[in-house]
């Protein structure tokens, strides 16, 4: 893969993560940018065909499981970019432990082996439970792009210590059996939270994260202050991060969670749920 050519077509999922989206400007320096939601496979079919009678190589750019509890098809995206000689890039910032041999994430336990055209991004700040994130690549020219032209490894301070102990920490759960013993607790208490929670969005079973669905985003507002003053910690998601009307509350389920925990939860969150619906 040549990186000095600007005969890219950059083809951006647009539920993709902001911070990816920002980033325009710069991908721009290599090549066109396309942005289109991934889940009309016509639509983005078409843009891979254009870029093909273009001469231009596609690259795909998506979140493997979204921040609000979506989910792409990873399959389908690695195959599309195949198919036309080019490349999928997936944030599997959100997949990155939560399942897979030794935690290798949502996007290579759908995949079951590492793709030659794959370039796959996930975060060590999530599930993985320590600090940073990595980037992984079949070939080493790829690598050695990156450690070349990567501003935080020219212009940067001091490796954060106490971050690389806890990786070096997390790295050794993950390659012990207590890895697969923690996956287990965190599915069994997703599976849980279902059951309990009425009024819930579920787009990807896998995935730890929810969405409840409040509508108008003064319900988000109350119910997100409301459950703090009881104990509990979620984020108020409304317009611009989902469309205007649809605001949630977004929850993240851990395997440290316990069921008394949860139990405690759907309970408060039934309650608020109720309410909202009579105003």
């Amino acid at each position: 893969m040549s990186y000095n050519s600007k005969w890219y077509v950059w083809i951006i999922d647009k539920e993709t993560h902001a911070s990816v989206q920002i980033l325009r400007g710069i991908l721009e320096q290599f090549g066109s940018y396309i942005r289109i939601p991934f889940k009309d496979i016509t639509a983005l079919e078409k843009s891979l065909q254009e870029s093909k009678l273009q001469n231009r190589t596609p690259v795909l750019v998506s979140d493997s499981l979204g921040s609000m509890g979506g989910a792409n098809d990873i399959k389908k995206l690695t195959e599309l970019a195949k198919l036309y000689n080019g490349y999928y890039y997936a944030d599997d910032a959100h997949g990155t432990s939560i399942i897979g041999k030794n935690g290798c994430g949502y996007t290579l336990h759908l995949l079951e082996e590492y793709k030659k055209n794959l370039i796959l991004i996930s975060s060590l700040s999530k599930a993985f439970g320590s600090h940073g994130g990595s980037a992984s690549f079949s070939n080493k020219e790829a690598a050695s792009f990156i450690k070349k032209y990567a501003l935080n490894y020219i212009f940067s301070g001091p490796p954060f210590l106490p971050g690389i102990a806890a990786c070096l920490a997390s790295g050794d759960i993950h390659l012990s059996q207590e890895m697969n013993q923690l996956q287990c607790k965190l599915h069994e208490n997703i599976s849980y939270f279902d059951q309990r929670v009425s009024n819930i969005e579920v787009q990807e079973k896998l995935s730890p994260i929810r969405s409840i669905f409040m509508g108008a985003e003064d319900k988000a507002i109350s119910a997100s202050y409301n459950l703090r003053k009881r104990g509990f910690l979620v984020t108020a998601a409304m317009y611009p991060t989902v469309a205007k009307k649809k605001s949630i509350i977004r929850v993240a389920i851990s395997a440290a969670h316990t069921k008394h925990d949860l139990e405690t939860f759907a309970t408060n969150m039934n309650e608020l749920t109720e309410l909202s619906s009579t105003y």
